[in-house]
């Protein structure tokens, strides 16, 4: 959204507005998140990653939403979040391959390790609960807050 500013020399000045377009990233990040959330573990074929994959980069992306907004100790807690998921998806895998053979030819299957799974998923939902936190801290998702000079934008 543009809004248009005169000033005292008669001069125009364009001013940009991102709030409004925060505010619709945010909704359609969560949108997409809620919609991967029915099967986390399901191939999404516009991706090429599995859902759980997407969630995870979607939940990223919100954190740098209001990361100029952060605290240097909800800076901090992001960046162990963030590492940790990064450490999980390196060091425990959540699919791995099962060879079959049959007749003449090998199959493979992906299967899933539930413990790595249970464990990534956890991480997961920490790193959600953070991100719901701090968006709503910082007025991103709730801009009717009690204190309305901390919304990010006006209503």
């Amino acid at each position: 959204m543009y809004r248009m500013t005169t000033t005292s020399n008669s001069n125009s000045e364009g001013i940009f507005n991102e709030a409004a377009l925060k505010m619709k990233r945010v909704d359609s990040s969560w949108q997409v998140i809620n919609y991967l959330r029915t099967n986390m573990l399901d191939k999404n074929y516009i991706y090429d990653k599995y859902n759980y994959e997407i969630i995870i980069s979607m939940l990223i992306g919100l954190c740098y939403e209001v990361l100029d907004m952060m605290k240097p100790t909800e800076i901090d807690q992001f960046k162990f979040y963030r590492r940790e998921i990064i450490i999980a998806l390196e060091e425990k895998p959540v699919f791995f391959k099962k060879t079959y053979n049959s007749l003449s030819e090998t199959k493979y299957n992906n299967q899933i390790n539930k413990n790595n799974w249970k464990f990534i998923m956890e991480v997961i939902f920490q790193l959600e609960d953070f991100t719901r936190l701090q968006l709503g801290i910082h007025g991103v998702s709730n801009p009717k807050k009690r204190d309305p000079s901390q919304a990010v934008i006006d209503l």
